[in-house]
């Protein structure tokens, strides 16, 4: 499952953070993060609204950011 959110990684780097900081902003530990982002845990959708805020993601690539599989 490791690399399920290549595209969430990429928005990451782009926006100029880090994962850690991307944590620390949405109010969950980096290692819930980097759960979330291999796939073993989910995303709630308070996250996945705080992380499309803090990294000013337009609503149209949401899907392809946060949902759409990537293998």
């Amino acid at each position: 499952m490791k690399g399920k959110y290549l595209n969430l990684r990429s928005e990451i780097i782009r926006a100029g953070f880090t994962c850690y900081n991307v944590a620390e902003a949405i109010g969950i530990s980096p290692q819930a993060l980097s759960q979330k982002m291999n796939g073993y845990s989910l995303f709630s959708a308070e996250e996945i609204a705080r992380i499309g805020r803090l990294l000013n993601i337009n609503k149209d690539d949401y899907y392809t950011i946060f949902i759409e599989p990537v293998t």
